[in-house]
């Protein structure tokens, strides 16, 4: 949807997808607008912000201590680390 609204912004109603030059970068750009899009409706109704805000201003209205819970749930996936346990699945050594 936003990468058809981008293309007939940028060339005009009769334009289409043959004349784009970068079809990737195009995609990318969209895929993004439809990620704000999505955080900006879930950050509305969770109560942050007000009607006809922008995203940026929504965003910075958001406490600081919610930012961070933000950053962690959007964050890379943290990969649990087990500590050495030696001899203990040794069977040699626990005999």
């Amino acid at each position: 949807m936003y990468r058809n609204e981008i293309i007939r912004a940028c060339m005009g109603d009769r334009s289409n997808e043959c004349k784009v030059a970068d079809m990737h970068r195009l995609n990318q750009i969209a895929e993004h607008l439809a990620e704000c899009e999505h955080a900006q409706t879930i950050l509305r109704a969770k109560g942050h912000g007000t009607a006809g805000m922008t995203f940026v201003d929504l965003a910075r209205s958001v406490p600081d201590n919610v930012r961070g819970k933000l950053k962690k749930l959007f964050g890379a996936p943290i990969v649990a680390r087990y500590p050495d346990l030696g001899e203990v699945n040794d069977i040699w050594s626990a005999r």
